[in-house]
């Protein structure tokens, strides 16, 4: 079987949304043959590749058109609004190649939830949302297969679109199988200003706006924090802009590997409010847990991610600042809650969420799709 995967991957960044594509596409590369397009596929080294170069929906119905021909998939997996539409607009369905609609994520659901949030301009967000329905119903009335990252957003898309169940398949997002195994950071990334600080680390480009909303909630959280502990320290990995200043709050921007951020972080967060929503399912959360470190989230942070359990896995703390802030302030001083959260997450992850598992079961279901043409 020949797969063409079509997303807005980009390999610039090493975390992120946009590279379940990659880890996707890798382990995927292992049975089949992959062929890729992206927004930057530069760094994918396990399969023939095009970049897009620009997020334009133009751009990408050329780069997949011309993928089609090059390439000669079976199957075409896009993913994400822009590469889903794309392939609309090329009208693939059920001839060869077969369409597979990867929805990832609804950004209808995210907008109409932060339309309940005082901190975005309601005309702006109407519009975002009308659109993004619009689109998300233009993409759904195909026919094709639909992969979505969690149970919570297949009855989403029931829901809303009215896609039948036998078009509904869960492949939920991972962590690659080598990152619980692989060797400890030996050097700290928090040296200098943080030596010595405890570490609480939320990894969080703002350049959604799910991410800024957790990032201001986060502000509010440090204010209490200094009256229970000054010496904690909330460390905001990811690029976009500072919004805000205080003593115990500290912006690192983008880094190339999070991974040194985790190991020495006392605690990882994921601190967002109920109108901070991730129509998908978060991949730092299955990063934290991979690596073996604590993690303290609220209830929207952790939403789409089945089977996790509070007090097992994962802590969640009720989504108001003083409350968040207590329970931080808990959880690092409390060690043996360490000692057992961080090999619950690390089974959950690799029982779960292990990408070549994953690889797997959507190459099934490519498969049963690739049959019945």
């Amino acid at each position: 079987m020949r797969v063409l995967i079509a997303s807005k991957l980009n390999t610039q960044q090493s975390y992120g949304g946009s590279n379940r594509a990659l880890h996707l596409g890798r382990y995927l590369a292992e049975k089949v043959d992959v062929f890729h397009v992206g927004l930057n596929c530069s760094s994918v080294d396990y399969a023939p590749s095009r970049s897009t170069g620009s997020p334009a929906v133009g751009a990408f119905v050329r780069e997949i058109k011309r993928a089609i021909h090059d390439f000669d998939p079976d199957v075409v997996f896009s993913a994400e609004s822009r590469a889903n539409l794309a392939c609309r607009l090329l009208r693939l369905s059920d001839h060869r190649p077969r369409w597979v609609i990867g929805f990832d994520s609804s950004p209808a659901f995210e907008w109409k939830s932060y339309l309940d949030s005082s901190q975005l301009p309601r005309l702006r967000g109407t519009a975002r949302y009308v659109l993004s329905r619009t689109i998300e119903r233009i993409i759904l009335s195909s026919g094709a297969p639909v992969v979505v990252v969690s149970n919570f957003l297949r009855n989403l898309v029931r829901e809303w679109y009215g896609v039948t169940p036998g078009r509904l398949h869960v492949v939920s997002n991972g962590a690659p199988p080598d990152l619980p195994e692989r060797r400890p950071s030996a050097v700290s990334p928090y040296r200098g200003s943080d030596e010595g600080a405890r570490i609480a680390l939320l990894i969080a480009p703002r350049h959604f706006f799910s991410n800024v909303l957790a990032v201001r909630f986060a502000h509010e959280v440090a204010e209490r924090l200094e009256v229970l502990n000054p010496d904690i320290r909330i460390v905001i990995v990811g690029g976009g802009p500072v919004l805000g200043a205080a003593p115990n709050v500290r912006y690192v921007g983008y880094v190339d590997d999070v991974v040194p951020y985790i190991d020495f972080a006392d605690v990882c967060l994921l601190p967002y409010p109920p109108d901070a929503v991730c129509g998908g399912a978060r991949l730092k959360a299955m990063e934290y847990l991979a690596r073996g470190k604590p993690v303290l989230s609220t209830s929207e942070g952790v939403r789409g991610i089945d089977g996790l359990r509070d007090g097992v896995e994962v802590v969640i703390a009720p989504a108001n600042p003083e409350d968040f802030a207590r329970a931080l302030y808990d959880l690092i001083r409390d060690r043996s809650r360490h000692a057992t959260l961080a090999p619950a997450g690390r089974d959950f992850v690799a029982l779960h969420h292990d990408w070549r598992l994953l690889a797997q079961q959507l190459l099934g279901i490519f498969e049963r799709s690739h049959a019945r043409q």
